[in-house]
């Protein structure tokens, strides 16, 4: 088991927050933030991850934590790594991935890689509380002064961080959902394609049928990194134009720098794997997906299709396609992330709750806290989604990530 020295943490861009606290006199808590930290820290992060990560955890892992924090750095991003850490007889027993950002003057600590991250959470040893240890790690935040307010995003109830971030943080009056796949449920392909109903049978056969007039359709899956670039830019800027067309806004869409991530994190070699495919209807590539597999889960991260073809729900067909494919891979949750939008609904099992949270941690973060999470955002958000494409396009700073 990795051990780390007092040394250790004084160095290789560590900041040392001596705790006092009698509960904590075993525990000593440190910030990386540096990148140069994040390198060094690797090995008990990696160890911590093995130990106490589940499948939904994927993006406080390692592979995707220090990826994002590279790409992000040598892209020039305007963000200050701030990964709290807490050891215990020289053990790590506590993660917290979090950066700084400043936006309209103000030191916001967010979850690292937020919103390219769609979940957020902390690695927690399983023989350690998690409120426990994060609410001594939010002292020493406080008292390091580094920030003005916590924004903490897309926060699962089952995440381990839900029970005190509900407790000891304010709600920022966002609530939705994760919706998922329970692919337990069936032992084969045919088990599967059994649950559709008559209407939705003779639905799909007619999609099939306008795509086939491009030839026949095929179904192409690909786990080699060396043949990634080309899908990951066709995927991209077929997303972008969907979003284009409806007004929408995605800040990892719209970044010059989403491609090299995802190319970079396709050669990792940890637990995080990436996988891409394509429905072809011919020699013509309809529909795209790029998918993130991460122990026994496989995320929907990024899809998208032919615009030209929207009609003729090549997106339902890739679907479909692509849960049939993991049921092969032997993966037992197949994720479609949040949001828990109405177009999901026919190819996921169930949902898990999905909150915003902010702490603030000056008087500057509780004014602005108060008047931007609790309540500005919240009504901005309820009317971008109603308002028409032009309007949005105006309305996409207010709301933010």
């Amino acid at each position: 088991m990795p051990l780390v020295s007092a040394a250790f943490v004084g160095s290789l861009g560590l900041k040392s927050l001596p705790s006092k606290n009698a509960v904590a006199e075993n525990l000593r808590f440190a910030a990386s933030t540096t990148f140069e930290g994040l390198t060094a820290v690797r090995p008990y992060w990696r160890e911590l991850e093995e130990r106490s990560a589940n499948s939904n955890q994927i993006f406080q892992g390692h592979d995707w934590c220090f990826t994002w924090a590279d790409c992000a750095t040598r892209a020039r991003y305007s963000f200050s790594p701030y990964v709290v850490a807490a050891y215990e007889a020289n053990r790590l027993v506590l993660l917290w991935p979090l950066m700084i950002v400043r936006k309209n003057g103000m030191r916001i600590l967010r979850w690292l890689s937020e919103p390219w991250a769609q979940y957020g959470d902390v690695l927690v040893s399983p023989d350690h509380d998690a409120s426990l240890l994060m609410r001594l790690a939010v002292r020493h935040i406080r008292k390091d002064r580094v920030a003005d307010v916590m924004w903490l995003r897309h926060v699962r109830d089952d995440a381990a961080c839900h029970d005190f971030l509900t407790n000891a943080f304010w709600s920022a009056g966002y609530r939705d959902g994760a919706p998922y796949m329970d692919l337990t449920k069936y032992a084969d392909e045919r088990e599967y394609l059994a649950r559709y109903s008559g209407k939705r049978r003779r639905h799909l056969k007619k999609a099939r049928s306008k795509l086939e007039a491009s030839g026949p359709l095929g179904f192409e899956i690909n786990k080699d990194a060396s043949s990634f670039r080309k899908i990951v830019t066709d995927v991209l800027c077929q997303k972008r134009l969907w979003l284009n067309e409806r007004g929408l806004h995605s800040e990892p869409i719209a970044s010059a720098w989403l491609e090299d991530f995802l190319i970079q994190l396709a050669s990792r070699s940890g637990g995080l794997n990436l996988v891409t495919s394509a429905t072809t209807a011919g020699s013509r590539a309809v529909a795209y997906e790029i998918g993130l597999r991460y122990r026994d889960r496989h995320c929907n991260y990024i899809t998208a299709h032919d615009v030209s073809l929207t009609d003729f729900s090549p997106a339902r067909l890739h679907m479909e396609q692509s849960q049939c494919q993991a049921i092969k891979d032997r993966v037992k949750v197949y994720d479609l992330m949040v949001p828990l939008d109405r177009h999901k609904e026919g190819w996921i099992s169930g949902h898990v709750a999905v909150s915003d949270y902010w702490l603030p941690l000056s008087l500057a973060g509780q004014v602005s806290g108060r008047l931007y999470f609790s309540l500005a955002r919240p009504l901005a958000r309820k009317a971008y989604h109603k308002a028409p494409p032009r309007l949005r396009r105006l309305m996409k700073n207010l709301i933010g990530g």
